[in-house]
């Protein structure tokens, strides 16, 4: 009858998902951690004012090794990851790419470790920690738009760096691009995977004496574009395919588990291409060309705030950035292979026009 394939439909509750908010938290984050764990909070909120004093490594060495099996309930665990990867990055990069340590002290690298085992994701700054639950309502009854949003914490304090945290909240709330992302910050998103700077990755002291290699904050692990990925039935190349598939080991389980489960569902793709109705395709089309658009939007605000001025930065902080994301891929060829699949998955007209 030309109908979808009997496959399951997921349902957003079997992944904790909100109807009305999708990856967001159902709940507003919290804002407070219980007393006992003051010294990590306060420390990540002193942050901004420690890095521009050069002091933030002296404190953390100062950090007593908490027990993170004292924190209850999901938000708390959350709070916890937030504030523990905005003091991990800020240690490693407090020089920018000069003087990199390459073993991170066990007060944080312990309880970073553990909290992130616990909530199934890597000990590493990422889309959910930075964005996801780093953030409060200014005005409690408000709405959840952008203009009524604040970050929680924040490694700088420059206003256009808390932008490069709320748009993507904004993001997956309403599908919207992001503003440009400004070049002097991003190394503080780096991670130590793939990453010169960190060639064999980083120790987390108490952990493990060897390395861990991890990617740092990448858009790639925005999960609404993932999602819209496998509804549409687009399958990109080998690396770039397989570097979309690692990011989300980044994503919180239940977020990966819901991009999968749409993947597997009923193929919207296969339910057009062997349609006859034109309007139908051209609906589909319109979704695919967007998300092109989308992309190379993304590709030419890259090209004007990153690409560029971390080329005219030579022999700053940012130099080592020029041609390579946060998540540490090459950034335009990658960008442009998955713009260029994107679309490549629009379908052929079948109105004989």
């Amino acid at each position: 009858m030309g109908g979808m394939e009997s496959r399951t439909i997921p349902r957003l509750s079997d992944f904790h998902l909100s109807e009305d908010r999708g990856f967001l938290s159902a709940e507003d984050p919290l804002e407070f951690l219980p007393p006992y764990f003051s010294p990590w909070v306060d420390l990540a909120r002193d942050t901004p004012k420690l890095l521009e004093t050069k002091q933030l490594r002296e404190h953390v060495h100062k950090l007593p090794l908490l027990d993170h099996t004292q924190l209850r309930g999901q938000q708390e665990w959350y709070l916890a990851r937030v504030v523990l990867s905005m003091i991990g990055h800020a240690y490693v990069w407090q020089e920018g790419e000069e003087g990199v340590p390459d073993f991170l002290p066990r007060s944080v690298a312990v309880p970073w470790y553990r909290v992130s085992e616990h909530l199934g994701v890597p000990p590493i700054i990422s889309h959910h920690c930075a964005s996801l639950v780093n953030w409060k309502k200014k005005d409690p009854n408000g709405p959840l738009e952008l203009d009524n949003l604040q970050l929680l914490f924040c490694i700088t304090c420059p206003r256009d760096f808390a932008w490069f945290f709320l748009i993507p909240i904004q993001i997956e709330m309403h599908f919207t691009p992001a503003l440009p992302l400004l070049v002097q910050f991003r190394y503080f998103l780096s991670g130590w995977k793939d990453n010169p700077a960190l060639p064999h990755g980083l120790i987390y002291e108490g952990v493990s004496d060897k390395p861990f290699q991890f990617s740092g904050g990448s858009a790639a692990q925005v999960a609404t574009v993932q999602c819209l990925d496998e509804f549409l039935g687009i399958r990109h190349d080998d690396r770039p395919g397989a570097f979309l598939m690692r990011m989300r080991d980044y994503m919180l389980p239940d977020h990966r588990n819901f991009i999968a489960a749409v993947g597997k569902g009923p193929s919207v793709r296969n339910f057009v291409s062997n349609s006859d109705d034109q309007e139908l395709r051209t609906a589909y089309n319109t979704c695919v060309s967007l998300l092109r658009d989308f992309r190379s939007l993304h590709i030419r605000i890259i090209a004007s705030y990153v690409i560029i001025p971390s080329k005219r930065a030579k022999g700053h902080q940012v130099e080592g950035l020029a041609n390579v994301g946060t998540g540490g891929t090459g950034i335009m060829s990658f960008l442009k292979s998955v713009r260029d699949t994107t679309a490549a998955a629009l379908l052929p007209d079948v109105s004989g026009t």
